[in-house]
């Protein structure tokens, strides 16, 4: 797991010129449209501060990434599964009371009284 943190700490700080200047043109393309003068003073403070935040940036996902994968409290995810109550016979109970309801052509129903009356069948 080490080797991984490593990979994952090299990658990353050798990503951050790229995420420089890709976020430079994000910024200055920002600019272009109707913002208010604060919001392109904040954009344009990317240019010199960019790399200080993205390096901070990195350290907090090096120390989420520390802690979520280095855990020995960790417990396992147990799955109960469900014996099913469903038979064909309630199935063929419900499909016969469905087309029922499309021979007398009802159009809308109350849910209610459908989960009632199937509940009660299973």
């Amino acid at each position: 797991m080490m080797i991984l943190f490593v990979i994952f700490t090299a990658i990353s700080f050798a990503l951050i010129p790229f995420a420089w200047i890709i976020g430079i043109f994000d910024k200055l393309n920002v600019t272009n449209t109707n913002y208010t003068i604060m919001d392109k003073i904040a954009n344009y403070m990317f240019i010199p501060f960019g790399p200080l935040i993205l390096v901070l940036d990195v350290f907090s996902d090096l120390i989420y990434f520390w802690k979520n994968n280095f855990r020995t409290d960790l417990k396992q995810n147990i799955i109960v599964k469900d014996d099913s109550e469903l038979i064909h016979e309630s199935l063929r109970d419900m499909e016969s009371h469905i087309s029922k309801m499309g021979t007398n052509k009802i159009k809308s129903l109350n849910t209610g009284y459908l989960i009632k009356h199937f509940r009660s069948k299973l």
